[in-house]
């Protein structure tokens, strides 16, 4: 697999050598008939899986929340050397989708660890972590084999389906679980973004790894989520869901009580 380019994984290039194995000869009553006419159909039939193969390890989709995307077979470098979003880092860390051929490879995720100093659990289909690093960790990533892409977290793929709307919310923001990181600061770095952009809304902490955003009457949900969403942190924002408990008694009205 190494010789032809890091094209195949090793499962994938086992599995050619046992489909070329099948193609066997029989013997007929006075002569020995080959499954296949000629040498130049096991020549097309060799082609036609190398690159089934290679095309089964490199279109890789991402399964996220709010939609499904394509990754490349190789990240653009330019990529991970955009710039941060002031108040977005104080780390100078950002958020990538790493993608790689098999989620299941020990030794490749172990170099990856050592790299960006926390483990892969953040998974997402297929193949995919959501991981917290460098711009600099981030292309040593890239460069290992069988890493099929680096990308940075876009803020447009952390948001839910929030409309535009003046009235009273609240909004939900999920946060990065990296033990290193301090819900407080996180909190305070929010607040600071809100008021930069003179809004009276307002995050406190909801947990470990949630944030909860106060929005008065007034303000535009869907432009403060835009700015939740920028922080590399952050990994999904949401209007807080609403739970509605309705008595049906016969004997009384209906009631819907939302909290």
């Amino acid at each position: 697999a190494e010789y032809m380019g890091g094209c195949l994984s090793k499962r994938k290039f086992v599995f050619l050598l046992h489909s070329l194995q099948e193609v066997t000869f029989f013997r007929s009553n006075q002569a020995c008939v080959c499954m296949l006419c000629s040498s130049r159909y096991v020549f097309v039939l060799v082609i036609a899986l190398v690159l089934s193969s290679c095309m089964g390890d490199v279109n890789k989709q991402i399964k996220l929340r709010a939609s499904t995307i394509s990754v490349p077979s190789t990240s653009p470098a330019h990529s991970l050397d955009q710039p941060l979003q002031i108040g977005s880092s104080v780390t100078g860390k950002k958020l990538y989708l790493l993608t790689l051929e098999d989620a299941g490879d020990m030794g490749i995720k172990d170099r990856i660890e050592a790299i960006i100093g926390h483990p892969l659990t953040s998974y997402i289909p297929d193949d995919t972590f959501t991981i917290l690093t460098t711009p600099a960790a981030a292309k040593s990533v890239q460069a290992i084999p069988h890493v099929v892409s680096v990308i940075p977290f876009l803020p447009q793929w952390k948001l839910a389906s929030i409309p535009v709307s003046t009235d009273r919310t609240t909004l939900y923001a999920l946060v990065f679980e990296e033990a290193s990181l301090d819900i407080s600061d996180l909190v305070t770095r929010c607040n600071a973004v809100l008021q930069q952009h003179n809004l009276s809304s307002t995050a406190t902490a909801a947990g470990s790894t949630k944030l909860s955003v106060s929005i008065p009457a007034g303000e535009n949900s869907r432009a403060v989520a835009e700015l939740l969403s920028a922080i590399e942190e952050i990994t999904w924002v949401e209007v807080k869901p609403q739970v509605h408990i309705m008595n049906t008694s016969s004997a009384t009205r209906g009631f819907n009580f939302g909290f």
